[in-house]
């Protein structure tokens, strides 16, 4: 069945066809993975073959690596999960037998696993190992005897087809002379109901083999000539493109068609699929398409054909044009574009370039036409940064001039940035991308606490990574920030992904207030109208539950009550000696006959700092001879008897 997606481009309708197939291959076949051995052997034994008297070891642990010390069973699994992503990338449907070291399969229970997802070809994964150090290459084994009959004609013809390919991708020997290895014994083979084969990929007694076998870049080989293999096997042509004039590379990610650069005439390219009318191409980290009708098909691999290279996890951007330069020939042939302002993973540095794979080829893009995308550079005025929680775009600081910053991602026509323990945005058009990465102060290892402080005015964030105080943002008034750290008179504190100091005298703590001159009334907002329950007295500091938008939110009552800020002021020091840590209210509570004052005791004198309004309800902590103990705003304070009920 065909399915149909439909790109609305100027005003038409472009319609693309999307086959069943990925060619007639992969999307129909099963791959079933079976990484050698494991991290702990099972001595125990299991049957041959089905029926049979003959018992062999469940499992062993393997072989290591003479020079690596590195375990079979480590450095199988290691290949087995790139030939994964290697055919998963082809179409193919893979399963694997393990995914970690940590089991225990038998042989018999790894081929039943095999046969239970019906595998048109199974691949056992094994690396050798001998007594002769001299000893190398690859073979593949495979099955024929009599019990496995049914299956041995397809898998010699898998064995041939993946060792051709692995010969040819990585340039190793054949082992045991001509690399094939015909087997009746092994357990793996006897149980199993569909083609099966046995890659042995070389020697770890040998030092040269062994290194090679943990080398990143040669795995990628091994994983791409067994995929090969395995393509030959299912008669999958590997066929490439020429290029007969300039084509267009389209990313359809959005549900629309947008250009994202260019392939050379002339030039030839893998390709991933046939996509209808279109042909899929890779490109950076996902794929791009180009129209049929601009190519021809050929047999001929270019010669810089990535084979083993993979992406790094580093993104560049384009402030340019970008040409894409081949330079197998020794020469600099540019063979791709990338537009400009597009985002692209890069294999690796490159001197004054990078290396990149532009539709499945490697190519050379210089680094002058290229900018980091995750930072910025802020231009010749302050900009600000805004909050947008609420909806709304609040300021809440600004960046400096002239200084560059790290950025948590793009949003649209903004710089998603870190800014206190939420995003801040940056209007992109108030500054550039940057070549060259200038930051002294990236935070990448500094985490915040849980301590909290508020500005109580714009607050100065300084960069002293040079031994000079560096002004590079603002942290606007009121704003409540975490802290990393104390350090002195000053706290250290991340701003959009840097480490900055301010100073503590321009900072308040956040959880607690101090009432200014007059006393300041406590509301109930239960009953969805403001209740006035209490006082709080004038000059007297308490800790606070929450900020809640103009109001302090605070324990009263067994519940909260609500202080209005405008007639509270911020603290920068804690002068609070009968703060309620420790106390719980019990199930007693009281009421006053008049409007109670409430005092403060731990100096040796009543000291009042609270009322508690006529008629309401309040809990009682304990008694305390003629008084009750309670909590007001956190605060254990004492209640004379004689005016309750």
């Amino acid at each position: 069945m065909k399915r149909v997606v439909l790109f609305f481009i100027c005003s038409l309708f472009l319609v693309i066809y999307l086959p069943h197939h990925e060619t007639e291959a992969a999307s129909a076949r099963k791959i079933c993975i079976d990484p050698g051995h494991q991290q702990k052997s099972n001595s125990g034994k299991e049957p041959n073959a089905p029926g049979s008297s003959i018992l062999k070891t469940k499992v062993s642990s393997g072989t290591a690596g003479k020079y690596t010390r590195k375990a079979e069973y480590v450095v199988v699994l290691e290949i087995s999960k790139k030939l994964k992503t290697e055919l998963q990338d082809r179409g193919y449907s893979v399963y694997m037998t393990r995914t970690t070291h940590n089991v225990n399969l038998s042989n018999i229970e790894r081929a039943q696993y095999c046969n239970s997802v019906k595998a048109d070809l199974t691949l056992r994964i094994h690396a050798d190992g001998s007594t002769n150090q001299k000893h190398q290459g690859i073979h593949v084994l495979y099955p024929s005897g009599n019990v496995t009959k049914s299956i041995n004609k397809e898998s010699e013809k898998a064995a041939k087809a993946i060792l051709n390919e692995l010969i040819n991708s990585t340039g190793a020997y054949k082992a045991n002379g001509d690399g094939l290895s015909p087997r009746t014994d092994i357990t793996g083979f006897n149980w199993s109901k569909y083609p099966v084969v046995l890659p042995e990929l070389g020697f770890m007694s040998n030092i040269e083999e062994d290194k090679k076998l943990s080398n990143e870049e040669y795995q990628w080989k091994l994983a791409k000539g067994m995929a090969n293999g395995v393509d030959d096997y299912f008669d999958i042509d590997r066929t490439y493109l020429k290029l007969k004039e300039n084509a267009t590379i389209y990313d359809n990610r959005a549900d629309k068609l947008i250009k994202v650069g260019k392939l050379a005439k002339g030039q030839i390219y893998p390709f991933v699929s046939e996509y209808g009318n279109w042909y899929k191409i890779k490109f950076s980290d996902y794929y791009g398409y180009i129209k049929k009708n601009s190519t021809t098909v050929v047999n001929t691999a270019p010669k810089n054909e990535n084979i083993s290279y993979k992406n790094s996890k580093k993104e560049i951007i384009t402030v340019a044009d970008a040409k894409v330069y081949d330079n197998s020939s020794g020469k600099l042939v540019p063979f791709a574009t990338i537009e400009k302002n597009k985002k692209y993973n890069i294999i690796s540095d490159y001197g004054s370039w990078y290396r990149i794979d532009v539709a499945g080829r490697i190519g050379y893009i210089n680094k002058n036409n290229t900018a980091l995308p995750n930072y910025f550079k802020v231009g010749s005025l302050d900009t600000p940064v805004y909050d947008n929680r609420s909806g709304n775009l609040v300021k809440v600081g600004t960046l400096e001039a002239n200084q560059v910053f790290p950025r948590v991602s793009d949003y649209g026509n903004w710089h998603r940035i870190k800014f206190a323990d939420h995003y801040g945005y940056v209007k992109k058009a108030d500054t550039t991308f940057i070549t060259k990465l200038t930051i002294s102060n990236e935070n990448k290892t500094n985490k915040k606490t849980s301590r909290n402080f508020v500005a109580v005015a714009n607050l100065p964030v300084y960069d002293n990574s040079s031994g000079k105080l560096i002004k590079f943002a603002t942290i606007e008034e009121g704003k409540q920030y975490p802290i990393i750290s104390d350090y002195g008179n000053w706290f250290r504190i991340d701003v959009a992904g840097r480490i900055g100091y301010i100073s503590k005298g321009n900072t308040a703590i956040p959880d607690y207030f101090k009432v200014k001159a007059t006393d300041v009334a406590v509301y109930d907002n239960r009953s969805g109208k403001l209740v006035k329950v209490g006082t709080l007295k004038a000059h007297q500091v308490f800790p606070r539950v929450s900020d809640y938008g103009n109001w302090h939110k605070i324990d009263f009552a067994g519940h909260f009550g609500y202080i209005k800020k405008e007639a509270t002021t911020y603290v920068n020091s804690i002068s609070i000696n009968n703060e309620n840590n420790t106390y719980r209210n019990t199930s007693s509570s009281f009421s006053p006959n008049y409007d109670l004052t409430v005092y403060d005791n731990t100096s040796g004198k009543l000291v009042p700092f609270a009322t508690i309004e006529k008629g309401n309800s309040y809990p009682i902590i304990s008694n305390y001879g003629s008084w009750y103990r309670v909590d007001v705003s956190g605060r254990i304070g004492y209640v004379n008897k004689k005016y309750v009920y």
